[in-house]
């Protein structure tokens, strides 16, 4: 019996050819949607005569509404994609604005402690340089207070009270 669905084929850049049964309308779109750069679709024909089948022109409306379709969606993704794409680049910039900012505050915290140390530690060392004369005069105290304890003791020992 006769095969009256028309093929259309499709040849890759080394010539070699493939036939795709056309069914409807979405195959069709399929076979030249799949077809890469390199590849090239024929128009459908019918595989018993090898004449072109005529295409129905409602099918080309259709073909266009559909494309017509696909390409609104196509251009609301690059849309939603372009303000994707522009919300990472604010919120990137941010971060690293962030970034920087955070390494900026925490080199003036170290380096105003390593300053405020070096400060504390001079400070430090002029203490213990004014305390010097401090422990001189602590031993004469000491002194004093064992010399007049050796008196007190050598004063009570020989005191005519007892």
């Amino acid at each position: 019996h006769k095969n009256n669905r028309p093929v259309c084929v499709v040849t890759d850049k080394f010539g070699q050819q493939k036939k795709r049964i056309v069914t409807d309308i979405l195959s069709l779109q399929l076979i030249y949607a799949g077809a890469s750069l390199d590849e090239s679709v024929d128009l459908p024909y019918d595989p018993e005569t090898q004449e072109v089948m005529p295409l129905d022109p409602e099918v080309l409306f259709d073909l266009e509404r559909n494309a017509r379709g696909a390409a609104t969606q196509l251009q609301q993704a690059m849309d939603h994609l372009k303000n994707s794409l522009y919300a990472m680049t604010v919120c990137m910039k941010q971060s690293v604005q962030l970034h920087s900012d955070s390494i900026s505050n925490a080199h003036r915290c170290v380096d105003s402690t390593v300053k405020n140390t070096y400060a504390f530690l001079a400070k430090v060392e002029q203490l213990h340089s004014n305390l010097e004369p401090l422990k001189r005069i602590a031993r004469q105290i000491k002194e004093v207070d064992e010399s007049l304890r050796s008196f007190e003791r050598n004063f009570t020992s020989y005191s005519p009270h007892k």
